[in-house]
């Protein structure tokens, strides 16, 4: 049976560096969203970082699939390249080797990729997490907190898609309530049925609408938002020459995407 699946963000830092520090962390469930956040009066910006991923992974209550995305390289490269040398060398000249053995521990139980993305670069939840993180190094210094400006609540459609090998399943949320829908298709991969969870999702919508569309394939998402249009002139011939695989669905798809006022975004 597949794990739950969760996508985290981390932040965080020291102002100054070394100095006060605070960390964030935004957790992503199915259905729910949480918010952790935490500081320290003498730290530096890498104990911050680590100390978020490491209270991220420790607050699950079960083994999880992970998405977790750091704007730390120090973090995503030592967690995911560096530490079997360091382990190796039994942590000889490692920097924050109580936090290393720490995050290590913390991943045992769960199956996660680990992701690096800009900072400040105006992504959402890393702005979010950044934003925690300045807070709790504000309260240490008794500060004013900082006040986060809150965007208004989405009017329109929200649907929430995941795939798996032979199965997917969606979730519709609008004003008249909650709908789910699932399918399956013996040996189809993921991004087949990614494609059949996004179609069977707006086929199952009476009238154009405005909709928040949430999948967990990046082709799909890439593919509907930036190569469809270069496919359609080609013949539904890609860049590199190749036909479009899973051609009969992209058709559809594409011909409802032109029929609703849809923003893809990708869960992770």
């Amino acid at each position: 049976m597949p794990k739950p699946h969760v996508t985290i963000y981390t932040d965080g830092g020291c102002d100054p560096n070394p100095g006060t520090g605070g960390w964030g962390v935004v957790l992503l469930f199915d259905d729910q969203r949480t918010e952790l956040s935490g500081g320290e009066r003498s730290s530096t910006n890498n104990r911050m970082e680590l100390t978020a991923a490491c209270q991220a992974l420790e607050s699950l209550d079960q083994s999880y699939a992970v998405d977790l995305y750091t704007d730390s390289q120090y973090v995503q490269k030592g967690i995911s390249e560096w530490i079997k040398g360091w382990i190796k060398k039994n942590w000889k000249d490692v920097k924050n080797p109580d936090l290393w053995q720490r995050l290590d521990a913390a991943t045992m139980r769960h199956d996660i990729k680990w992701h690096w993305l800009k900072g400040h670069a105006g992504h959402e939840h890393n702005e979010r997490v950044d934003f925690l993180a300045m807070n709790e190094i504000r309260k240490l210094r008794g500060e004013a907190p900082l006040v986060q400006d809150v965007p208004a609540p989405f009017e329109g459609i929200t649907i929430q898609a995941t795939a798996t090998v032979g199965s997917w399943k969606v979730k519709i949320k609008q004003e008249s309530g909650e709908t789910e829908l699932n399918g399956a298709e013996q040996g189809a991969n993921s991004y087949r049925m990614a494609l059949a969870a996004a179609i069977a999702a707006l086929e199952a919508l009476k009238s154009p609408s405005k909709i928040e569309f949430y999948t967990d394939n990046e082709t799909v998402q890439k593919g509907i938002t930036q190569w469809v249009k270069g496919w359609v002139k080609k013949g539904w011939i890609t860049s590199t020459g190749d036909p479009v695989k899973h051609k009969d669905l992209w058709l559809r798809l594409h011909d409802l995407n032109q029929i609703h006022e849809i923003s893809w975004k990708l869960r992770s």
